[in-house]
């Protein structure tokens, strides 16, 4: 069965969540997935833009997710972006991947609440 998920890797400064994601893509690209790493032009506006164009067997990487998922409009739209990515079978299996510090976890998960009322 082919499936989709989220994985964030919250943790402090120097506590190894960016080599632990990237030692888990290793072992994916051994299986002949993709690793895709929106920065360019910057790092929002990267994985807005592009997004809808994702397929299978891809690990979009977030890192410093933050970036990515920031409470404006930009980030809304990422947030958007992949929603519909994980949405769709016919786009799995697909990885989204990203470590985050958790103080950054914690504007997030208090943003997402409010938008939820």
């Amino acid at each position: 069965m082919d499936i989709h998920s989220l994985a964030v890797l919250v943790g402090g400064s120097s506590t190894g969540k960016t080599r632990a994601c990237w030692e888990a893509v290793q072992r994916l690209r051994d299986s002949g997935w993709r690793l895709w790493h929106p920065i360019d032009p910057n790092r929002p506006n990267a994985a807005a833009e592009v997004l809808s164009e994702i397929g299978p067997r891809t690990v979009v990487w977030l890192n410093e997710s933050q970036f990515y998922l920031a409470p404006d409009s930009l980030g809304e739209r990422v947030v958007a972006g992949l929603r519909e990515l994980l949405r769709y079978p016919g786009r799995a299996p697909v990885l989204v991947l990203g470590p985050l510090w958790p103080e950054h976890r914690a504007t997030l998960t208090a943003t997402a609440l409010s938008w939820c009322r």
